[in-house]
C-alpha cells in the first residue's frame, strides 16, 4: 500500500488530479490509513489508471511481493 503522492507519480500526473478524480467521483476512493490519508493498493492504482489514462498501470506497477 502506498500514498497518494507515490500513486500519482506512478501514473504520471499530480497529486491533485488523482485527489480531485475522487472528488469529482471518477474513481472510487481508496480506504484510509489511521491518519486519515488514503491508501493505494495495486487495485486502487489500477482502477485510477484507466480512468485517467485510458490504459493499464500494470507495465508501471511494482512487483508484488509474496509476503502481502
Amino acid at each position: 500500500m502506498i500514498g497518494t503522492k507515490q500513486a500519482a507519480a506512478i501514473l504520471g500526473v499530480r497529486p491533485g488530479t488523482l485527489t480531485r478524480a475522487i472528488w469529482e467521483g471518477r474513481i472510487p476512493a481508496p480506504a484510509k490509513g489511521p491518519g486519515g490519508a488514503y491508501v493505494w493498493s495495486r487495485r486502487d492504482i489500477e482502477r485510477a489508471s484507466w480512468v485517467l489514462r485510458h490504459c493499464s498501470a500494470a507495465n508501471v506497477l511494482p512487483e508484488e511481493r509474496g509476503d502481502r
